[in-house]
């Protein structure tokens, strides 16, 4: 994969609120957009007793302005943390009992990880929930925005680094590539993965496969009249 100025300079839409409000009014095209990023021996049946007994959580894509581009935050989770630690993630965890549901449970997580205030913040839907196997999660994402950009006072017990990535790099397929990761739930060993390349980290897996879905939910508003150099 390449990642150098050619593949990262080149012309990408630039969506609009607007465009983000009509695609999250549209069907979810779920699995099929999912497993473009899927560890590929993932399968691609998970049964309802599995689900049924998962642990629930809850990550927020929030999109926010930035130098006049909309813009998404992932995080780089500490090396102390017990699961999935120095992997790419969105903000997010386990649903707590008071919670009130999923967009509570995300709101709330992303301002204990990112100290993020949530006034202002608009929730403008949901994504198709995502079974890791590894954790036993099943993560439902939500998608919200916040008018201006956040300040970021993150928790360094669980992040070690804040990753700002523009909406234009999520559509550009040249920063796809297949790379070999070691597999948890196979002892380690490498398995060939799709990875998306963010502002200089290497996002795989859950993370990987829920901007999968939602990059391709953008996909149908970007009319010619709507990309910008």
């Amino acid at each position: 994969m390449k990642t150098n100025d050619s593949a990262t300079a080149s012309i990408q839409p630039k969506l609009t609120l607007d465009d983000v409000r009509c695609a999250m009014q549209a069907p979810l095209p779920g699995w099929p957009a999912q497993r473009k990023m899927a560890p590929l021996h993932r399968d691609m049946v998970i049964s309802q007793a599995t689900l049924d007994q998962a642990r629930l959580s809850s990550v927020l894509v929030l999109l926010y302005p930035k130098q006049g581009e909309l813009h998404f935050v992932l995080t780089l989770r500490a090396d102390t943390l017990n699961k999935h630690k120095g992997q790419i993630s969105l903000p997010g965890g386990s649903c707590d009992p008071d919670d009130v549901d999923f967009i509570d449970t995300a709101l709330r997580e992303t301002h204990e990880e990112l100290g993020i205030a949530l006034e202002g913040i608009q929730v403008l839907g949901a994504l198709s929930p995502m079974y890791v196997p590894p954790s036993n999660f099943l993560i439902h994402p939500i998608v919200a925005v916040t008018p201006t950009q956040p300040y970021f006072s993150p928790n360094v017990g669980e992040v070690a680094a804040i990753i700002e990535v523009p909406m234009s790099d999520l559509l550009n397929t040249a920063l796809i590539s297949i790379q070999q990761r070691p597999a948890t739930s196979m002892g380690g060993q490498l398995i060939s993965v799709p990875t998306f390349y963010a502002n200089g980290h290497y996002v795989w897996g859950a993370t990987a496969m829920i901007l999968a879905e939602f990059a391709e939910l953008m996909q149908p508003t970007l009319s010619p009249e709507r990309r910008h150099p």
